[in-house]
């Protein structure tokens, strides 16, 4: 598990948990409140959308009603915490969004993975747009002799180096690669 360092600093009150443009931050790193927060919002919205299917009100703006409320909040900063989320976690805002589909709250199934997978996918095609607000921080780009298959993009990607994680477990998502950036610079 990564830890945030506990030395305070002198003049910043240090707190076990910050809510950062409607994210919350743990100490130690982990989303559990953060998903915690997302599943309860996402419960209570549902209500809503079972007083809507009673009307009447046809499938096709179930779908929208359902995009607005429920998966916007899913997906919300799902590039920043979702990288970081439990299996348990996962299992759980799947379960939801199974829910949704079994009770016909939604026209399609979606799964926290494939969502991930696309955000990321996003994310990645537009940060070498010389506009993007990160394309000056992106590292240089990778020169390579072998003939391999083509990536999405052609930039060296680092790895968190961390003693207590063996190195199958080395994670690489838009938060830990802008985290090492962030070092980089300082």
């Amino acid at each position: 598990m990564i830890s945030i360092a506990s030395a305070p600093v002198s003049g910043i009150e240090q707190v076990m948990l910050a809510k950062l443009l409607g994210v919350i931050f743990q100490q130690n790193l982990s989303f559990d409140d953060q998903v915690n927060v997302v599943l309860r919002t996402c419960s209570q919205r549902v209500y809503l959308l079972k007083l809507l299917r009673d009307q009447g009100i046809p499938q096709h703006n179930m779908d929208i009603v359902f995009h607005a409320m429920v998966l916007s909040k899913i997906r919300y900063a799902l590039c920043v915490w979702g990288g970081h989320i439990t299996a348990d976690q996962k299992n759980r805002l799947n379960a939801l969004l199974r829910r949704m589909y079994k009770y016909r709250f939604i026209s399609d199934t979606y799964d926290i993975d494939s969502m991930l997978s696309d955000i990321d996918t996003k994310l990645f095609k537009k940060m070498p747009n010389g506009y993007h607000c990160i394309n000056s921080l992106l590292p240089s780009n990778k020169s390579s002799v072998y003939d391999l298959r083509e990536r999405t993009h052609n930039y060296e990607l680092p790895t968190w180096q961390s003693t207590s994680c063996p190195p199958k477990k080395h994670v690489t998502t838009f938060s830990t690669i802008s985290l090492t950036i962030i070092v980089r610079l300082q």
